[in-house]
């Protein structure tokens, strides 16, 4: 019976996503959120409807993938080229304003520019920057919350 409990999961997770995103429908709101309204709603810290929250991630992970690989195969090089110039801008906008209003909010809570890598304030703002799960600092570890954000130096 260990082997569907993934397959129980599965269904539990693709009935809640269908009511939300019907409600989600019916209330005139992007699907999007439904999905993490309803990902908020089955797991371990809210209905707890999940068993098995590390087989779901996992296979929640190899759908990333595949979205990714879908996005690859359909992307266009000659189009990337066409906008190469608003990539770049954009992309250095977009870096260049996650460091400074990160950098200003550690200004502003005080945190000291200490010349340790991990503490300072200046590690904050790139630490801002990484954005993928897959650099989560609770990787590996479990998925509830930690007591505090900041590493131990």
């Amino acid at each position: 019976m260990n082997e569907y409990v993934i397959l129980q999961d599965l269904a539990v997770i693709f009935a809640v996503s269908l009511l939300v995103i019907l409600l989600f429908h019916r209330l005139k709101l992007p699907a999007l959120p439904g999905f993490i309204v309803a990902g908020v709603l089955v797991g371990p810290d809210a209905l707890g409807l999940v068993s098995d929250v590390h087989q779901v991630e996992s296979l929640a992970e190899v759908g990333v993938i595949l979205l990714l690989f879908t996005i690859g195969i359909e992307f266009s090089l000659g189009r990337l080229r066409e906008m190469s110039r608003e990539v770049v801008v954009g992309g250095l906008t977009q870096v260049g304003l996650t460091v400074g209003a990160t950098a200003l909010a550690a200004r502003a809570f005080a945190v000291p520019w200490t010349v340790s890598p991990c503490c300072s304030a200046s590690w904050w703002p790139c630490r801002a920057l990484r954005s993928s799960s897959r650099d989560s600092p609770t990787r590996g570890r479990s998925t509830r919350r930690t007591a505090g954000l900041r590493p131990a130096c």
